[in-house]
């Protein structure tokens, strides 16, 4: 049961953008704030407001690029209207988390799990390197491995996606359907590939016990049988039973989630976090005050020597909303339960 069941809160309700556009707004803000966070045709464009069937806006709601769908987002729509969709779904394809559980208990990881943790680190450093990357790769921005506690066992949780351009590539052939679309299929199943290396890689060095319990994306599309188009932004997919996991930043609680049946009414959108308090650029610190967040940081999770200070400061957290205001957001509108919370206890990121 979620530590925030007890709290009352409305049930949600829909709104409508421009007069048309149904709008489920669970970020807590008022329209006219978010109206910033979408590309501008939202509320600039009747005639492509007729081809939106609904828009749902989650609570780790934030900006990308203008032409792009915002983060913590999902959008419905008719390819028919609306034929240039594809350019609203160019970033960070099928990006997303792998939840690998093991039989590693916390004392044990802690006590003789680090010199695994670092050579993992040294992979990594040396798969981004290459020219030519492979699967393995973390990448930049957010992506991170954690290695976290739960209920006094070790899960390990994979964030990354592609290892290619995959905007550059994909803004380029959004006015041709059938090369996007192989193009995108191609740097989703590299996505996967990327993760399930990562993987690997995990399993080699800490043993047998691990297991691939679940792989989500949360930046993909999809395509119903009346050919409408489904864009899943910095959105998990869960379906009623179904698990997932929702992080904040890596100094505070992960939280494990199953959907509930009111999840459908969102299209089975979920958050994929609690979402920034700003922009990537506004948590970056001076040298002096990254070392100090850094050294408070590294007194609780452990982060290998090889990452500098100033690479990570923007993933702790003092960049991101707590875990407790996701919980807010989604509490008494049965969309999801909590069944457990996770500690993160180690940390691979800004590498």
């Amino acid at each position: 049961m979620s530590r925030r069941d007890e709290i009352p809160h409305p049930t949600f309700h829909e709104r409508r953008l421009q007069g048309i556009i149904p709008i489920i707004n669970l970020t807590g803000m008022d329209l006219s704030e978010i109206v910033r966070f979408l590309p501008h045709q939202f509320s600039s464009d009747p005639e492509f407001a007729k081809g939106i069937e609904k828009l749902i806006l989650l609570s780790d709601i934030g900006p990308t690029e203008p032409t792009i769908m915002p983060v913590g987002s999902c959008v419905t729509l008719s390819p028919e209207i609306i034929p240039n969709w594809r350019e609203l779904a160019v970033s960070d394809v099928h990006c997303g988390f792998t939840l690998v559980t093991s039989e590693i208990s916390k004392d044990d990881f802690n006590n003789t799990g680090h010199p695994e943790w670092d050579k993992l680190c040294e992979t990594m450093i040396d798969a981004g390197k290459s020219r030519y990357p492979e699967p393995g790769t973390l990448g930049g921005g957010n992506h991170f491995i954690d290695a976290v506690d739960v209920n006094g066992l070790i899960n390990f949780v994979i964030h990354t996606g592609s290892f290619g351009k995959d905007k550059e590539i994909l803004r380029g052939l959004t006015t041709k359907p059938t090369e996007f679309d192989q193009a995108y299929a191609t740097i989703a199943t590299q996505a996967i590939e990327n993760r399930t290396a990562i993987f690997r890689l995990l399993k080699q060095l800490y043993g047998a016990s691990l297991q691939m319990t679940s792989d989500k994306p949360h930046n993909f599309i999809e395509i119903d049988n009346q050919g409408m188009v489904t864009i899943y932004k910095g959105a998990q997919k869960i379906a009623p039973g179904e698990k997932a996991i929702v992080p904040a930043s890596m100094g505070d609680v992960m939280t494990f989630i199953s959907g509930l049946e009111g999840i459908n009414n969102l299209r089975c959108a979920i958050n994929h976090g609690t979402g920034r308090v700003g922009s990537r650029g506004s948590a970056k610190l001076s040298t002096e005050d990254a070392q100090n967040a850094f050294d408070l940081f590294t007194k609780k999770i452990y982060v290998p020597k090889q990452i500098h200070p100033g690479n990570i400061c923007t993933e702790m957290p003092h960049a991101y909303r707590k875990a407790d205001t996701f919980e807010d957001s989604v509490a008494g509108k049965n969309l999801i339960e909590t069944y457990a919370y996770g500690t993160v206890i180690a940390v691979i990121a800004g590498i």
